[in-house]
């Protein structure tokens, strides 16, 4: 195969057995749609081979359904915390209105993080925030990576990247 994600490159005795238990991992349980869990047991035997991509680095929260992700995912711890600080401090209270107590609270806990240095964790009165380590890999079959599978759907739909225009090039803008 000519492309660079190699299932059968050398990466170490660690790697290796990373590599070999993610072989056979399909999503289980309740908490996965039915069709991503019938998407996950196919792609085990179409797309057999595990190619383990570079570790990143993100926020997660803990809720009521297990821990979620917020936010992008990092390069680096460092990164990750930074994001997770001006969330807090900055972008969450424009984004999501908060009111002016509010506001403060999430301010203390975004200082309260800063000045702990290397932390892991933050929490604003009954939400956690943890920074995580993200292990990401690519699954590869004879006819090389998987492709995107039928339950791989976003619920909001593709973006618009251009504004539409009618067949005589006048441009229509949305509110």
């Amino acid at each position: 195969m000519d492309f660079g994600l190699d299932p059968h490159r050398e990466d170490g005795l660690m790697a290796g057995a990373m590599t070999l238990s993610l072989r056979d991992f399909a999503y289980s349980g309740s908490r996965f749609p039915t069709g991503g869990r019938a998407d996950s047991e196919r792609a085990t035997a179409a797309h057999p081979e595990v190619v383990l991509l570079p570790v990143g680095f993100g926020v997660a929260e803990c809720g009521e359904r297990g821990w979620q992700p917020r936010g992008a995912l990092m390069p680096t711890p460092h990164d990750a915390r930074r994001m997770l600080y001006d969330a807090m401090a900055e972008t969450w209270p424009l984004l999501y209105q908060f009111s002016e107590a509010k506001t403060a609270a999430y301010a203390r806990a975004a200082e309260e993080f800063k000045a702990a240095g290397r932390a892991d964790e933050a929490r604003v009165g009954d939400r956690l925030f943890r920074i995580c380590r993200i292990e990401r890999m690519v699954r590869c079959g004879p006819d090389g990576p998987e492709p995107p599978r039928p339950s791989d759907q976003d619920e909001y739909g593709p973006t618009k990247m251009h504004s539409p225009m009618d067949e005589d090039g006048t441009l229509h803008y949305e509110d």
